[in-house]
């Protein structure tokens, strides 16, 4: 799980992912922002499945912006959902 942004900022991300063999098989996102950010979230999402935990860039915030057509005004919430992304590396999943 990673997680970027808070809601009282505007923009709040999370990603969860389910890996296997370092290998991202199924990745999910809860996401609270503008449509832009909604967006972004989502289409990245569809992007994980597939590719290696560690390491995970699926394009780079001025990438997501162009695919959503948002503004050079929202950058900040694309890095908040890089952010998100990074956290994902950095945090393992508690054992059972």
């Amino acid at each position: 799980m990673g997680e970027g942004g808070a809601r009282r900022l505007g923009a709040w991300v999370r990603f969860v992912v389910l890996e296997r063999d370092s290998l991202v098989q199924e990745a999910r996102v809860q996401v609270y922002g503008c449509p832009h950010t909604v967006a972004a979230c989502h289409r990245i999402r569809g992007l994980l499945p597939g590719q290696a935990l560690e390491g995970l860039q699926p394009g780079t915030p001025e990438e997501w912006l162009r695919d959503v057509n948002a503004p050079v005004e929202k950058l900040g919430r694309m890095l908040i959902i890089e952010d998100a992304i990074r956290a994902l590396q950095r945090t393992p999943w508690p054992s059972c």
